[in-house]
Formats: C-alpha cells, structure tokens, sequence
C-alpha cells in the first residue's frame, strides 16, 4: 500500500512533491525558529531595560555621612544583571508608559535621611518605590519585581551592618566579640542572631529589614491570561486566515466576473464576512467565558476586525499568487512571527535577527495594540493607520491579479 502510493506521487502528481516537502519542514521550521527566539531568556536578562531615578540628598550625621543614593545607583552601575539605564525622573516614566523600560528604581529624596535614623527608637522602615507596567510585558514585570527583591536583600544586609555597627560602638560588654561577628556575617540570618544578641540596646528589631518595598503599576493586568491575551489573540486570528485559505476556494468565481473588481468583490467580500464572525466569536468567548476585561473594550473589538480583515488580506494574496506555496510561505511566515512579535518574552531577552525584524512584523503592531486597548490605554492610532494602509496595498493588489488572470481568460476566449 505505501508503495503504491508513492509510485502514484511520484509518476502521476508531481505537484504533490513539492507540497510534501514543504509540510515536512514545518515541524522543524516551527521548533527551531520559535525556540531559538527565547531559548534562555533568563540569561538575556542583561538586556531588560530598567531605568533608575535618584533624587537622594545626602546628609551628614554625628559626623557619618549618608549618601545611600550615590552608593545605591554606583552599585547598579556594575550590576549586569539587568540594563540599568540612569535617568530623570520624567524621562523614566515617558519611557516606561512607551515600553522604552520595564521598570523604573526611585529612589526617594530622604533616603540617606531615613537611613540616618535607623538608630533612634521609633525608626521607620525606608521606603523604596519601583514603577512596573505590566500591560507591555507581563513576564518583564515578573522579572524585574524578582530582580528588585535582589537588590532590596543587598540592601538590607549593607544598611543593617552600618547600623549594627554603630550598636556596637556604643557597646561597652561584648564590643570585641560582636565586632567580630559583624566582620563575618554575609546573610540575613546571621544578621538578625546578631541583631538579637543586643536587643537590649535596639528596641526596634525591624531594622534588619529596614528597606520597604513600595510596587506601583498603572496597567490593567489581573493574571497571566489577561498578559497573553494580545498574542494569542494575534495568533488565532492569523492561524484563522490560514485554515481559510487552504481549506477554501478563494479563487475559483462562481460566476462570470467583468473584471477584476467583480472578481474580488465576489470572493473577498464573502472571506472578509466569514473572518469577521469568526473573529466576533473569539473576542465574546475570551470576554464572556475567560473573563478578559479590556480597558477600551469596543476598540479592542474594532481593532480585533481590523486585525482580522488585514491578516486575511496579507494572506489571501500571497495564497493567490503562489498557490499552495503562498499558504505555505505564509505558515513560514507565521512561525517566525511567533518568534520576533515579543508576545511572550520582551524583545530585549531574544537574539539579534528577531530583534532586527521585530518592529516590521505584522503581529508586532497587533500585539502592542492589544496590549495598549486591553491593560494600558495607550492611544494606538499608528497602529490603525499601518493596518489601514496595509488592508488597502494588499487589496488593491489582489484586484490586480484577478485583473490580469480575467484579461488573460477574455484573450484566451477569443
């Protein structure tokens, strides 16, 4: 039975070798280019743009100086494990809103201050605000929040010594001993059993965890679903159009087209119907049964039609001009869409031929739209003027094609 089908592609229809060897490559097309895109992301993390604000005065205390900030940002300078970039305070949040940053590190004008009091009996923890915008990326904000946690245990642990130091100064009985403890301690753990062995002198245990980190986050993003939403929301619509395509006659008119406007309207028309209910039925499952809560839910809506109606024209031409090698091209296409949009890992964590490709891809300017319509408010004009201009280059190019492919039929009729 096996060879007699082969026997048959092989003498009878050729056509069919072509198409086979290009289904046999998907499976690996779609493992080796979508992998390799975020194949150790967490390594890349050196590349996370992070922007850090200092605003810190330092001060002078009983003749110490207190200058956390300063020492805070030098610290961050030699840190490679995310990109710090040092900013102003307005700058930082401009670039934050845009996507430019996945976070943002401000450090508060009292910091020294409150670190100067960390003596006194009423001390207060020193608050630490970091700025988050999830709507972008909600696995950069996963990242940068284990990131800050980090730096809020280096901090402890070197704001903790300074202030058990001074303890000890002021220690007549066992100063040698602690001293020497002081010298050795490299955890937490150990910083408190020392804390705890001069609690006498420190009423207020607290100061061995004496940052508070304060999380601020303006975007819309209750889960993980809600952060994937925008990608898979691009993908299905593209997979969609694809099915379409391969399953569907989009070339053959039923009847007699005029022209080639006749021609497109008589197929388009009915294809642009179909991935419009299809699309509907998406978007009201994912906001009835999943429980998606958009910000702008009837531009997300709109956006998800239009993206719809774009991709299908993206799709259908190439799937009209090349045949199955179009539809095929088009899952090529696809496949290194998935890899270079960003919808799952920031950009910034992939290699350089998907961060080069990134801004040109059709899915890209999907996804950041969702992101802005579902978790951020952003305005996303450009991205509705791209896809306009997109819809419209492609149709006007598939009235083309039915136009020569009617011409030749009227000259082959004659």
């Amino acid at each position: 039975m096996l060879t007699s089908e082969l026997k048959y592609i092989f003498k009878n229809d050729r056509s069919q070798i072509r198409i086979l060897l290009g289904i046999l490559l998907i499976p690996a097309f779609y493992a080796v280019i979508f992998l390799s895109s975020l194949w150790n992301p967490y390594q890349e993390t050196k590349n996370l743009p992070v922007a850090v604000v200092n605003e810190d005065k330092a001060i002078t205390s009983n003749g110490t100086q207190f200058d956390f900030g300063k020492q805070l940002t030098k610290s961050l300078k030699k840190n490679k494990s995310l990109h710090f970039e040092f900013l102003t305070k307005s700058k930082a949040h401009s670039d934050l809103n845009s996507g430019k940053v996945y976070m943002i590190i401000q450090i508060p004008k009292d910091f020294s201050k409150q670190a100067s009091k960390l003596s006194e009996p009423n001390a207060k923890q020193i608050k630490l605000d970091y700025y988050t915008s999830a709507g972008h990326s909600f696995v950069a904000m996963k990242m940068s929040t284990t990131a800050i946690e980090k730096i809020q245990t280096q901090l402890n642990n070197k704001i903790s010594k300074l202030y058990l130091n001074s303890l000890v100064a002021k220690t007549n009985a066992s100063g040698t001993m602690l001293k020497q403890a002081l010298s050795n301690a490299k955890s937490s753990l150990q910083l408190k059993s020392i804390a705890q062995s001069i609690q006498p002198l420190a009423t207020n245990n607290r100061i061995v965890d004496p940052i508070k980190l304060i999380h601020h986050d303006s975007t819309h993003v209750k889960n993980n679903g809600t952060g994937m939403a925008p990608y898979l929301m691009s993908v299905a619509l593209f997979v969609g159009c694809i099915t379409l395509n391969i399953i569907y006659d989009t070339y053959t008119p039923r009847n007699d087209p005029k022209n080639g406007l006749s021609w497109w309207s008589s197929k388009m028309l009915f294809l642009f119907g179909f991935i419009i209910v299809a699309a509907s039925i998406m978007y009201g499952l994912l906001v009835y049964f999943c429980g998606l809560e958009p910000l702008q839910i009837l531009k997300t809506y709109g956006f998800v039609l239009l993206t719809g109606i774009t991709f299908l024209s993206i799709v259908t031409f190439f799937n009209l001009l090349f045949g199955m090698t179009g539809a095929w091209l088009m899952l090529l296409f696809m496949i290194i869409q998935l890899g270079g949009s960003a919808g799952t890992y920031p950009i910034e964590l992939s290699n350089n031929f998907f961060k080069t490709i990134h801004p040109y891809l059709p899915m890209t300017i999907s996804v950041n739209a969702f992101r802005s319509t579902i978790s951020i408010g952003n305005s996303i004009s450009s991205e509705i003027i791209i896809f306009l201009t997109l819809f419209v280059i492609f149709n006007l190019s598939t009235v083309l094609f039915f136009h020569i492919k009617n011409h030749k039929k009227y000259l082959h009729s004659l």
